[in-house]
């Protein structure tokens, strides 16, 4: 009962960015923090194959971990800051109700 449905409630085009999550703050609720999820690397079309048979350049490159450690470095070190969170294919917010 403490889940808010963000797109019934909230955003205006359905499109969920840093900008349109202040919204939050006429509800009530306070906007801790956001995270973009991945901010620098980006899926190739080949990872979207249902059968798993191919697979993008970055995808095999991230098979690399010393790549791997320096790319999730990277991510971790930007990936909460205000004008790189919304690059992430994916978006993680923390909102507090006050």
């Amino acid at each position: 009962k403490n889940i808010v449905n963000l797109e019934k409630s909230f955003l205006k085009n359905k499109s969920l960015s840093k900008e349109n999550l202040l919204r939050l703050k006429q509800a009530g609720f306070s906007l801790d923090k956001t995270y973009g999820v991945p901010v620098f690397t980006q899926p190739g079309q080949e990872d979207f194959d249902p059968e798993n048979a191919t697979k993008s350049k970055i995808s095999a490159a991230l098979e690399n971990e010393d790549f791997f450690n320096k790319v999730f470095e990277l991510e971790m070190k930007y990936n909460s800051q205000l004008t790189i969170a919304n690059r992430g294919m994916n978006m993680f917010a923390v909102a507090v109700k006050k």
